[in-house]
Parts: structure tokens; sequence; C-alpha cells
């Protein structure tokens, strides 16, 4: 009696009718996949992050790039950095600090609605 009020049980393999050749697994959310709302988020950050990058003297925008790996998507370690930029450890830490203090001022001054703190 209380079995014909139960929803029937389907493979996802099955067809979705009788008509069409797609399976049901067709019609269901991929849950790995990236959504596309989340992509377009990621690429308006990356524009907005590369314009104030850009405002940044070209020290400072390396040693951001390097330590973060914004375009290399390599983060290097102050040593690294230094070696490239042949000055000290804490040379590269101090230029970083005042890199990163004029990175917020560039991005509240491309949007003042996005707050930076």
């Amino acid at each position: 009696m209380y079995r014909s009020l139960l929803p029937t049980v389907r493979s996802y393999d099955a067809a979705i009718d009788a008509s069409e050749d797609k399976p049901l697994l067709s019609l269901l959310a991929d849950d790995g996949a990236e959504s596309q709302d989340k992509r377009i988020y990621d690429e308006e950050i990356r524009s907005i992050l590369i314009t104030a990058l850009s405002r940044l003297p070209e020290r400072e925008r390396l040693i951001i790039d390097r330590r973060f790996g914004f375009t290399g998507d390599t983060h290097h370690t102050l040593k690294e950095v230094s070696q490239i930029l042949h000055c000290s450890r804490e040379r590269v830490r101090q230029l970083e600090k005042v890199a990163l203090t004029r990175l917020r001022q560039a991005l509240n001054e491309l949007r003042p609605e996005l707050y930076v703190s």
C-alpha cells in the first residue's frame, strides 16, 4: 500500500525519458567544477590587482609579484627575492611593507567601495 507512494528509484545512467538519449546524470551539477560566478569574480579581482600593481615603482612591483606569485604563481621567500635584487632579506622585508601600503592605497583609489584593511 505505501510502496505506491514512494518515488521510483532510477539509475543515473538511465535515459531521462524514452524519447531522449541523454542520461539522467547529465542534468546533475558538477560539484568539482568552478562556478561561472566565481571565475568572473576572480578575473575581476585579478584585473583590479594588476592595475593597482602597475602604479607601484618597478622594484616594489617585482617584490610583491615574487613574494605572492601573481604572475608566475610561484611564491618566493625573502631570501630568494633578496638574491634577485642583490640586497639583504631585511631590506626586502622593509620594501615589501612599503609596497603593501602603497598597493593598499592604490586599491582604495581604484575601488572606493572595496574595503582593504
